[in-house]
């Protein structure tokens, strides 16, 4: 054992020698007296000026320490006269014995009034290009290549086996920037940094405070921050707990000119060697948003990333977040919609896919729920199953009037021109092309143009330009729809095919709540195959075309009783004095049916048939034009006073004008030309009958004649 002990020995002596000569340097050496060296060899470096104006003070031991006291440095040549650099006060010590077992400990790290000036000129250069630059001369701009995806770089066998710093203390710095090429100021101003002792594999507190200035846009913000970090260098781990950060902002590009952001992370961690990230709660606030997220992700530094999480968002009021945004609020019919917007919703994914569980989304009381998922963000397709539970989509449409306006046209005082409201709406064609997305969407119940609808159902399928709802199910007023619904984007123009059925629609409540008039009652069963082609709604109802047949039973029309009608028209055909009955005005009829073929938005229909009550048959025909929300059509009347009569009474019925308020009349020319058309029949009838009588006449004589000249021939031959 005397080798060790004389060994031990030896590193003694050595270690008191080597304290002892900086001890002597520290008593017999003044740095004060190399300050001239010191600026001398900065100004052969950089070019530049460095002043200390005040002494030096050096410590030895225990610890090596450094303290500076009004120190600048000059900005290079062709810059403004400000210094590039300045501090106030620099105090730094390193303990001495651990570094022999190389253990970095520092004491507390003070540094007060730094000061930066960052200048870039109209030219782009920089002027700290000279600080940077390489042994050539040329400037170092790109970063150490990265080490390979997935590769965490491992220490050496000399690394530092301990590093504490007793603590960080910054107080007043400030950095400056000046941008002569963007003409752009900014500055960081206050910055004050507090942090606990630090040391590798422990955790430590911090506090920063800073102000923000930007003068081009003008912005102002105060940030305060704090928590608690910890670090592990040679185990590559990482974590932050308590953070709270607080942002107040304000300025011209600040939304709403001023905002307070607040964030709060209860716990994350990080761990490079096993590739891994977590967040147990991370919370983001400002005056409208709220966000909670939680997060655990794996191979973070490969291609292969796997997040998993679940995120909560919530919006106070949409309408009111666009306005503070300096968006455009859209003009709706209720000026409540737009209010407050929930989120919640599981998620997975990574580089290329994201994946929505239990998703939901709740807007002004409407929630929808289900599941999400995109693959390939580069090229994506979409896949979802939806949920709706309900939604008044005529609050979120444009108001059709203004309230003064809508109370004139209430009380029939403005006539408005057609298609004065409806805006036109752009197809996104280029969109439709790319879409990539099958799915399942349902709905509770829906109203819209306020058409009440319910148990919603269909399946939508698009890829390459073709977009197909197939099967599209709907109840609707006691009845139901059923059909599909495909858009063609492949060529020039946006082709459409909408294939349905009506079957046992209340057509008197559609029409009610449609148009606000009931011209119609019963249920309706309706088939049809429509095309169409354009980018706008005008187009799209000018481009409508095919064909459909209906089939009304057991209803009643409105506004006009055909019985009263006919026995008016009857009344006045007779020249006879006509007592109107107190009847209501409508006709109930037991079958009304038809076809009708559509060409450029019209509706035409030569075949409408209608066996009303009493003994009344109609045949009607015309048509409905969509474009210029109008209807031509002639109704002819028979009414039989009952089984047996021969010879019913005739009224002709028009109904003309547009679909607001279309005029119901009868068509007395056609009854007057009817009659003449009757009378001249029966002329002819009476001169064919009295033709008939002397024809016959006249056979009954010839035939007499005949017999007489037979009898006659008999009698001579037998006498």
């Amino acid at each position: 054992m005397k080798w060790m002990k004389r060994g031990l020995l030896t590193i003694a002596i050595l270690v008191l020698f080597i304290l002892s000569a900086m001890i002597a340097v520290a008593v017999l050496v003044d740095p004060n007296d190399y300050k001239d060296q010191l600026t001398e060899a900065v100004f052969k470096a950089t070019g530049r000026n460095l002043h200390i104006d005040s002494d030096i003070k050096l410590s030895v031991f225990p610890w090596l320490g450094l303290e500076l006291n009004q120190v600048s440095l000059d900005n290079p040549p062709d810059f403004s006269d400000q210094y590039f650099a300045q501090m106030q006060r620099l105090n730094i010590k390193v303990a001495l014995l651990p570094l022999l077992a190389l253990k970095v400990r520092v004491g507390e790290i003070q540094l007060k009034g730094l000061r930066v000036n960052l200048e870039r000129r109209i030219d782009g250069l920089n002027n700290w290009d000279d600080l940077i630059a390489d042994s050539d001369g040329t400037t170092t701009t790109e970063a150490p290549a990265a080490a390979d995806k997935g590769q965490v770089t491992q220490p050496s066998a000399l690394a530092v086996k301990e590093f504490f710093v007793g603590g960080i203390d910054i107080e007043d710095a400030q950095i400056t920037w000046r941008d002569a090429k963007e003409n752009t100021l900014t500055q960081i101003e206050y910055f004050n940094l507090e942090t606990g002792a630090i040391r590798a594999g422990d955790v430590t507190t911090f506090g920063l405070r800073l102000a923000l200035r930007n003068e081009t846009p003008k912005v102002i913000a105060g940030i305060e921050m704090s928590g608690v970090a910890g670090f592990d260098l040679v185990a590559q781990r990482y974590s932050l707990d308590k953070l709270k950060l607080n942002i107040k902002a304000s300025g011209a590009v600040v939304p709403g000119n001023d905002q307070d952001v607040a964030v709060k992370v209860s716990a994350l961690s990080a761990d490079l060697e096993q590739q891994t990230l977590k967040i147990d709660s991370l919370e983001f606030e400002t005056k409208e948003i709220s966000t909670t997220l939680k997060l655990d992700a794996k191979n973070i530094l490969s291609e292969k990333i796997v997040i998993n999480g679940d995120i909560a968002l919530s919006i106070l009021s949409i309408r009111s977040l666009l306005t503070r945004m300096a968006q455009p609020v859209p003009l709706t019919a209720d000026k409540e919609s737009l209010g407050r917007l929930e989120l919640n919703s599981k998620f997975k994914g990574g580089l290329d896919a994201l994946d929505l569980k239990d998703f939901r989304l709740e807007i002004d009381g409407s929630a929808l729920t289900g599941e999400i998922a995109v693959q390939s963000f580069s090229t994506p397709a979409y896949r979802y199953k939806l949920n709706l539970d309900q939604l008044n989509a005529d609050r979120y449409l444009p108001p059709s009037l203004s309230e003064e306006v809508g109370d004139q046209v209430a009380m029939g005082e403005v006539n408005l021109p057609v298609n004065s409201i409806e805006p036109e709406l752009p197809v996104p064609v280029e969109m439709l092309r790319d879409l990539n997305a099958t799915g399942e969407f349902q709905i509770g119940a829906m109203q819209i143009m306020n058409l009440k609808l319910s148990a919603i159902d269909t399946r939508l399928n698009a890829k390459n330009g073709l977009v197909e709802l197939k099967p599209l199910k709907i109840k609707l007023y006691e009845g139901g729809y059923d059909g599909s619904f495909v858009l063609d984007v492949t060529g020039k123009s946006p082709l459409y095919n909408m294939q349905f059925k009506l079957a046992g629609v209340q057509a008197g409540s559609l029409m009610q709540d449609y148009m606000g008039k009931r011209w119609i009652d019963g249920g309706v069963n309706l088939d049809s195959d429509i095309t169409t082609y354009g980018t706008t709604v005008d187009q799209l109802t000018r481009g409508l075309g095919g064909d459909l047949s209906f089939a009304f039973s057991d209803g009643k029309l409105n506004g006009i009783n055909l019985a009263e009608s006919i026995r008016e028209v009857k009344a006045k055909l007779d020249r006879t004095a006509y007592q109107k009955q107190d009847v209501l005005q409508q006709t109930e009829f037991g079958k009304l049916s038809g076809t009708a073929v559509v060409k450029e938005g019209v509706i035409s229909n030569a075949d409408l048939k209608l066996e009303a009550k009493p003994h009344i048959f109609v045949e009607g025909q015309g048509s409905i034009d969509l474009v210029n929300e109008s209807i031509l059509y002639l109704l002819e009347t028979s009414y039989f006073e009952n089984d047996s009569d021969k010879n019913p009474d005739y009224a002709p019925v028009r109904i003309k004008g547009a679909f607001s308020g279309p005029k119901i009349s009868i068509d007395w020319q056609r009854i007057k030309d009817r009659a003449l058309e009757k009378k001249k029949a029966e002329l002819k009838n009476e001169k064919s009958a009295e033709v008939e009588v002397k024809k016959k006449e006249a056979e009954e004589k010839l035939k007499k004649k005949a017999e007489d000249k037979k009898k006659d021939l008999l009698k001579r031959l037998f006498h």
